[in-house]
């Protein structure tokens, strides 16, 4: 398009690129087809609506409701386009700035359908990744970045950026500057109540038996570092990567987050799910195989919580199908090391509000912990009372009762041990009062 003019036909677009008013771009590129036929360029001006288009250089006229449904490309310029029959009928790509309005919608400015398998060629090279039909995908693009020094050095980043980006040397990139939106909660612990901007947007129908996904990465690694000692020194293949940084205070940083509704159906969920196929456990180069990692670094301040579990659940955390069978740690479910514990009475404070309310406040005074020192696992409930198991034996401080008696303190037995028929009767009394025997001796 020259301005506000339309550019019927091939001679007016080549006479614009001669005077520099579009971009310089190839005549192979803005006609040629898989079929080697020119695509169809709808003219608003010479008509009213979408029954007929202006071929190639405008000498002959064509019945669209005929083209639109061959998998040629459409070229649509600015504007709306009348069409009497459904979009189901649209079988053509369009491209364009221009928008097609059928019976029940009106496409994108870039449009296609396809309701057959193609020629699928699924390439691992960049060379065989568009071997297949691809006259009705919108946007195939290969980019290939060679040299050693293209992207950079690691050394170029800062202490506080995990990496060095080199946005000119991306196939795409998209900059989103926003000042808009509004956030109120209303007291709602479901973290709703918020405007969203977004530099992209996916929506998907899924009406198929199969999976679909909003996104797929897919990506094969093999780069290595001679010098490399560690795995963690090689390459990295990754599917998703967010680095936020705040930049005031009182903002809220959330790298991920899903939200999903049963909207009232039977259906099954798992917010996260990670399938990993291991064959080989050598272990070099200290390779080792995690599902989930909560790393604090960098700082000189600790994370209030690692993990936190909010609302209903049957289960906490169930290992009942796990198995913990290699060698050297048979069983171990859970680790913990000397010094720390398992508490079981912590507290929140309902004096902080509902949406902001994450985490215990208060963890107690009754825990299970482990000394390395003693070779010890203690069981402390309170000031009073702790068990304590270790190589030596068991020590109890607090009160005892055995085999179903509430708790006694220690008992105290006085008088003469000349009076040994006294003393005994006293000994037996502090033996049933911890119930550890039962009194049937006679007078």
């Amino acid at each position: 398009m020259l301005g506000s003019q339309i550019l019927k036909n091939r001679r007016q677009i080549l006479d614009a690129l001669a005077l520099g008013s579009i971009a310089a771009v190839s005549e192979n590129y803005l006609f040629s087809t898989v079929a080697a036929a020119e695509p169809l360029i709808v003219d608003p001006v010479l008509v009213a609506n979408l029954n007929t288009a202006t071929q190639g250089d405008g000498e002959d006229t064509v019945d669209v409701l005929s083209n639109l449904g061959q998998p040629s490309p459409v070229y649509v310029p600015y504007g709306e386009f009348l069409f009497d029959k459904p979009m189901e009928f649209i079988r053509s790509r369009l491209h364009g700035l221009g928008q097609i309005r059928a019976t029940d919608g009106v496409t994108p400015p870039y449009y296609s359908m396809i309701d057959e398998r193609p020629q699928s060629v699924d390439g691992k090279t960049i060379g065989s990744a568009f071997e297949g039909d691809i006259s009705r995908v919108n946007f195939a693009v290969g980019h290939v970045i060679k040299g050693a020094d293209t992207l950079g050095h690691a050394s170029d980043s800062s202490p506080d950026v995990l990496r060095v980006y080199t946005p000119e040397a991306y196939a795409t990139v998209t900059f989103l500057h926003n000042e808009s939106g509004s956030r109120d909660l209303g007291g709602r612990t479901d973290m709703r109540g918020a405007t969203m901007a977004t530099a992209h947007l996916t929506d998907v129908v899924h009406l198929g038996r199969g999976d679909s996904a909003a996104y797929v990465a897919r990506s094969r690694v093999s780069g290595q570092n001679p010098d490399s000692e560690h795995v963690i020194n090689n390459a990295w293949g990754m599917g998703f990567v967010s680095e936020i940084r705040a930049q005031a205070d009182g903002v809220f940083l959330l790298p991920v987050e899903s939200a999903y509704t049963d909207s009232g159906f039977d259906v099954g969920s798992v917010g996260h799910l990670l399938l990993g196929r291991r064959t080989n456990n050598t272990g070099e180069k200290y390779a080792n195989w995690i599902g989930y990692v909560a790393k604090s670094v960098g700082g000189d301040k600790p994370w209030d919580v690692f993990y936190t579990a909010y609302g209903s659940s049957k289960i906490g955390i169930d290992f009942t199908q796990a198995y913990f069978e290699s060698e050297g740690f048979e069983g171990a479910a859970m680790v913990l090391s000397s010094g720390q514990r398992i508490y079981f009475d912590g507290h929140l404070d309902m004096n902080i509000p509902a949406e902001s309310r994450w985490k215990c406040e208060d963890p107690g005074d009754i825990w299970i912990g482990y000394d390395s020192a003693d070779k010890s696992i203690t069981i402390r409930n309170g000031d009073q009372s702790t068990l304590s198991l270790s190589q030596d034996g068991l020590a109890l401080t607090g009160n005892l009762g055995l085999f179903g008696a509430p708790p006694a303190s220690q008992p105290k037995i006085s008088g003469s041990r000349s009076d040994t028929g006294r003393l005994l009767g006293a000994v037996i009394g502090a033996l049933v009062e911890l119930n550890l025997v039962e009194d049937l001796t006679v007078d």
